[in-house]
């Protein structure tokens, strides 16, 4: 899998914040508050808000994940 480019700064940032050891302590704790099951029988409001939380943490894990990939090569242009 390579990511593009563009992406780099972004998964760089996201890296070097969550694989700190704060970084992993804080993430640690957001999963522990906010990663658990988002359905909530007869609080549709309450399931979306959990949703939510979990689908912000899963950004982030996803992010982190991308750090090390390979970039893509970019396309030249043909003028």
């Amino acid at each position: 899998m390579k990511i593009r480019r563009s992406l780099v700064p972004m998964v760089t940032a996201y890296a070097d914040t969550f694989t700190s050891p704060s970084g992993m302590k804080v993430l640690a704790d957001l999963e522990a508050a906010y990663g658990g099951e988002c359905y909530v029988k007869g609080d549709l409001y309450e399931t979306l808000n959990r949703s939510f939380h979990r689908d912000l943490i899963e950004r982030i894990k996803h992010m982190v994940s991308l750090s090390g990939l390979e970039v893509e090569e970019e396309e030249e242009e043909n003028a």
